[in-house]
């Protein structure tokens, strides 16, 4: 009987047999060629497929001898939650192809994954994901998955703690292996035990209490995609330092109260907050957010620029107190000064001996917040034993904080087209003498302030390099306008540029003496170098846009006189040896009708618009100073007095170029006296501040992305209703 695999015989057809038979009977005596033929039935076989050996069946199919197997797609096998096993898929036993003679298994192979015991999975059909929490689990080093499969729900990521989810534990680490993008409330509360939490890097909020009573949680890293810090979300936490990213918009009241945080850092990219010496501020430093209560200082003198102090600003410091923190040197006394004239209901902890040259309490201090502290008033805390040193800068710019302010600029905007304010013999803050002293504040205050071109006289007086206020060599003999020294200006500006890289300052030295090469030019190569604008990259500003500055690193902008009219005594200096060095002439067009400027500010106002006049096309590519400065004449010598005199106008009349688009745009510096400094009776610094950089809105010059922003800072609506008015 013939065989073939896979077919049973059936039986033979041919030569008279029509129906398959299995016996053929040929006639004795037959003669001639017979056929037949050979009939099949094919066989079929059966092929199952298993979970795992012993486990279930996937599939179980029975098809011909010879069909392809179909294999089960997007196999998975349950977790075991209990031993802490994840399950992936690896291949089937044996090959896939076709089946052949007899029936086939085949059983799943699968990889673990470790993870710890008996944690609890609870899958969201709503985000379709898992919510993890401790469950019964004992470990104290936890590992929580990426991903946990249930049969009922598949395979899906872990990505949330649930609220309260390892509260309490005896845990001293949790290692998040997925993606985790939210937690619950109090998600770690009160695991005093627990050292370090990683993994939780992709985090928009951290909520209210999620590590709070965490004491042995000493470091933790805000991830970059932190939106929010919740209401006492580290309260009690033993954080000794922390770092606040760009993205955060939003610290909430208590976030870090009780923690012995030394420093607060922040990114420079946060528009919302700013640290000063690892104090936590709001970005222009005007109130004070949290004071670092793990500072070893028992006495903190309130920043002259702070005008507000936030809610539970020194709630921290409390906390330490009632805890008996006295190793990392819990606050005493706090010198405020008269500049800050808010103060909210829980500014303060009960526990302060507050000084303040305020004769009485503000009306704009509320009450609760002082109630339980000592306070001591004007002339009453000077005869308390051991008192602290109030000091109180009268030139610090306190009404507004614009340090960063170029760091909204659009990348392509052009060098030449940017409206910034601009301080007339910058370094005179020290001279006295009333007709010579033209700026009460230093070069920092002047740069927090939002100054960007400086009116540089520098030479050599009596064995120190001075800023100076003077016409000629003989009068630098002579002269009471020495002003601050130079190496203190340089400090200031590299301190300034270092804290606040995306700032573009140009120095314009427009009068030079005879040692302004061999004093003054080795000090500026020395202090400045790396990061001044050089000619290897521009031989002058046509077309120089900030972002290229941006991109190249550079934070200054030299610029010498070479006209030989304007040189007091000194020879013209050596522009090709020094590549960094740029003409005044070539690169600077500042016009100065001197009569008119000694005469009165109607005056000068009236000469403004011709200086915008003698404006020539090919002047575009220079940088543009409007001298606005009343200098002693008209029978007043006393600059300050000449300055208040024009101020309120001045401020007008600037603010009025956005409604001229000719001069508007050829607008770039604006020089003024006393550029930062509030006096009695006028417009305040800050009005004269925004007046200039509100303007740069109307030259569409300001990112798109961050417009809002930029006009939350300088407070756009109220100076645009006054230009408007």
């Amino acid at each position: 009987m013939p065989t073939k695999e896979g077919h049973e015989f059936l039986g033979w057809t041919g030569e008279g047999i029509e129906e398959p038979t299995i016996t053929v009977t040929i006639v004795q005596g037959t003669t001639g060629d017979l056929e037949y033929t050979a009939n099949w039935e094919i066989n079929q076989y059966t092929y199952t497929f298993y979970r795992y050996e012993g486990g279930d069946i996937l599939k179980k199919e029975t098809v011909d001898y010879g069909s392809e197997i179909i294999a089960p797609t997007d196999v998975i096998r349950a977790s075991d939650s209990i031993n802490g096993i994840n399950y992936t898929f690896l291949a089937w036993d044996k090959e896939v192809s076709t089946i052949g003679a007899g029936d086939i298994e085949f059983y799943a192979t699968w990889s673990e994954e470790n993870f710890s015991t008996n944690l609890n999975f609870v899958y969201s059909t709503l985000d379709g994901y898992y919510i993890v929490d401790k469950g019964s689990c004992q470990e104290s080093e936890v590992i929580v998955p990426s991903s946990f499969t249930t049969l009922e729900n598949g395979k899906a990521d872990v990505c949330e703690v649930a609220a309260n989810g390892f509260a309490s534990t005896n845990m001293t680490s949790i290692t998040f292996n997925g993606q985790i993008t939210a937690i619950g409330d109090g998600a770690f509360a009160n695991s005093s035990s627990l050292t370090m939490v990683s993994g939780l890097d992709h985090l928009y909020t951290i909520p209210a209490n999620a590590f709070s009573g965490c004491s042995a949680l000493t470091s933790f890293t805000i991830g970059e995609s932190v939106i929010i810090v919740g209401s006492n979300a580290f309260s009690g936490a033993g954080l000794t330092s922390i770092y606040i990213p760009a993205s955060v918009v939003s610290i909430e009241n208590g976030a870090f109260e009780g923690c012995p945080i030394a420093s607060f850092s922040v990114s420079e990219d946060n528009r919302n907050y700013a640290s000063f010496e690892g104090n936590l501020y709001n970005k222009n430093l005007t109130e004070l957010i949290l004071y670092a209560a793990g500072q070893n200082a028992s006495t903190f003198s309130v920043p002259n620029f702070v005008s507000a102090i936030g809610d539970y600003a020194f709630g921290n410091n409390n906390d330490l107190l009632n805890r008996n923190a006295a190793s990392v040197g819990a606050l005493q006394n706090i010198i405020i000064p008269t500049n800050v004239t808010s103060l909210k209901d829980f500014s303060l902890n009960n526990s302060l001996t507050v000084y303040t040259n305020f004769s009485s309490k503000p009306s704009t201090w509320s009450e609760a917040s002082i109630a339980n502290n000592t306070v001591y008033w004007q002339d009453e805390w000077q005869l308390v034993e051991n008192e602290p040193t109030l000091t109180i800068s009268p030139s610090a710019f306190k009404t507004g904080v614009y340090q960063n302010w170029m760091s909204y600029l659009s990348d392509d905007t052009l060098l030449v087209d940017v409206v910034m304010p601009g301080s007339h013999d910058a370094g005179t803050k020290s001279i006295t003498a009333e007709n010579l002293h033209t700026q009460s504040s230093g070069f920092y205050d002047q740069l927090i302030g939002g100054v960007r071109y400086f009116d540089m006289r520098v030479a050599e007086f009596k064995g120190t390099v001075r800023c100076i206020h003077a016409n000629s060599n003989q009068t630098i003999t002579n002269t009471n306008g020495t002003g601050i020294e130079f190496s203190t200006v340089l400090n200031d500006m590299l301190k300034f540029v270092n804290d606040n890289p995306s700032e573009i300052i140009i120095l314009d030295f427009q009068h030079l003496w005879n040692d302004f090469e061999d004093q003054v030019v080795p000090m500026i190569k020395e202090r400045l170098s790396g990061k001044m604008l050089t000619k290897d990259k521009a031989t002058n500003y046509l077309s120089l846009t900030v972002g290229q500055l941006w991109q190249w690193g550079v934070n200054f902008i030299v610029i010498a006189q070479d006209d030989s009219s304007e040189l007091r005594g000194a020879s013209s200096p050596n522009f090709d040896g020094h590549d960094w060095m740029y003409k005044r002439t070539e690169n600077l067009r500042s016009d100065y009708y001197g009569d008119t400027h000694k005469s009165s500010a109607s005056a000068l106002i009236g000469i403004w618009p011709t200086y915008f006049n003698n404006f020539t096309e090919d002047q575009y590519n220079k940088i543009f100073i409007l001298q606005t400065q009343l200098t002693s004449g008209n029978g007043e010598s006393n600059l300050v007095n000449r300055e208040k005199s024009i101020r309120n106008e001045a401020n007008k009349y600037f603010r009025g170029l956005k409604n001229n688009a000719t001069n508007l745009a050829k607008v770039n510096v604006i020089m003024r006296d006393f550029v930062v400094d509030d006096l009695s009776g006028v417009d305040s610094a800050q009005s004269s501040i925004q007046s200039v950089i509100f303007l740069n809105v109307y030259k569409n010059q300001i990112k798109e992305t961050e417009l809002e922003r930029f006009k939350l800072l300088i407070d756009f609506d109220t100076v645009n209703s006054w230009a408007t008015a």
